[in-house]
């Protein structure tokens, strides 16, 4: 049911809401599984191409657990009982074509698709990812895309760390634990999102800087949008965020002439400081 109500005096409760949000997030950097990370080959210099110089093919309807490259595609549902898709090289196309890929639960160290210190990967094809610890976990990779994707039920939708230049556009991240979590990253792009009923944060920035938040609806959670004392030169602009408890924190009620973030024509209500939203 759809909050329409919210007692926005109890500040120590907010406080309170954002430390263990803040504490969850360290907790759950160290408990994702890195052996699928170790395993997935390195190179992120390989272009999108074979040896001879020609396209790779696409290999269609990849198991659970395998690792991938170049261009692959679902032809049916994956019911994961470990890992899904492992990207094991850079220049990889994942196209989910309309298929999901289910993992064993979202208390598992389990991901659904991995990108671990690989390149220039998209996934793209209006599927479902849902039942992993991450749905997507992004790590020490660049020039990575996901896009018109619906990534549900899992403890974190998209977690990112260490990468630069992630673009996240036109995705449904609804009933996770966290829609996003990024964590020590540069220029991510995160645009015309939808994020619904996700139980602690719709996107929570740690040490993340010159990075964009634009035109995403948020809805439903404790923090709408939440950005740490280190994340710094971010934009937030043109969001609308509705029946948060609150919809914008920007490091605990820090001013922003201390870490430089850019506040504007966001369309909600509460915030810390106050003033962060246009209230229409």
């Amino acid at each position: 049911m759809i909050k329409t109500n919210f007692n926005y005096t109890d500040s120590h409760l907010i406080y309170c809401l954002i430390v263990l949000l803040s504490i969850f997030m360290f907790i759950l950097m160290f408990s994702i599984n890195k052996s699928a990370v170790l395993a997935a080959s390195i190179n992120p210099t390989l272009r999108h191409q074979d040896k001879d110089g020609s396209a790779p093919a696409t290999t269609i309807n990849p198991a659970c657990g395998q690792v991938i490259k170049g261009n692959v595609k679902l032809t049916s549902n994956l019911i994961c009982n470990n890992d899904g898709l492992i990207v094991g090289n850079g220049n990889t196309r994942i196209d989910l074509n309309g298929f999901s890929i289910k993992g064993p639960g979202i208390n598992s160290n389990k991901v659904g698709i991995m990108v671990g210190a690989q390149n220039n990967t998209i996934i793209f094809g209006n599927g479902v990812i849902s039942g992993f610890q991450s749905g997507i976990y992004i790590s020490g990779s660049n020039n990575i895309v996901a896009k018109n994707i619906n990534v549900i039920n899992n403890k974190v939708a998209i977690y990112i760390t260490g990468s630069k230049f992630t673009n996240i556009n036109n995705n449904m991240l609804n009933n996770n634990t966290i829609g996003i979590a990024s964590h020590s990253n540069n220029k991510i792009d995160l645009k015309y999102n939808l994020f619904n009923e996700n139980n602690l944060s719709g996107i929570t920035f740690i040490n993340t800087n010159n990075s964009t938040i634009e035109g995403n609806n948020i809805l439903n959670t404790t923090n709408g949008i939440y950005l740490d004392v280190q994340s710094s030169f971010d934009i937030v602009d043109f969001n609308n965020l509705f029946n948060n408890v609150l919809d914008i924190n920007n490091a605990n009620n820090l001013p922003l002439n201390i870490n430089n973030n850019n506040y504007s024509s966001n369309n909600c209500i509460t915030s810390l400081p106050s003033g962060l939203c246009i209230g229409r």
